[in-house]
């Protein structure tokens, strides 16, 4: 029901041209990466972002994109080099 609750939200927002910033918690921004890849609702499980990590999505018409996807700036990195 999130994934569908966020998915609304991220479609039916009229966004402006330009960039637009949206702070929400690591959950919702799992599940909106997951409205916007269309994966299947248990990749909500796969997917970590930690609090103040950054993921940037696009849309070209009606379809969206992952476009990076950033470890807050002093999160370890998963390799275990950082």
């Amino acid at each position: 029901m999130l994934i569908n609750r966020v998915g609304r939200v991220l479609d039916d927002q009229q966004w402006p041209d330009g960039r637009s910033v949206a702070v929400v918690t690591p959950l919702v921004a799992r599940a909106l990466l997951v409205h916007a890849l269309g994966a299947a609702p248990e990749v909500i499980f796969r997917i970590d972002i930690a609090p103040l990590g950054r993921a940037l999505i696009s849309r070209s018409q009606h379809t969206w994109r992952l476009t990076s996807l950033e470890p807050a700036k002093d999160s370890p990195r998963v390799d275990g080099l950082g």
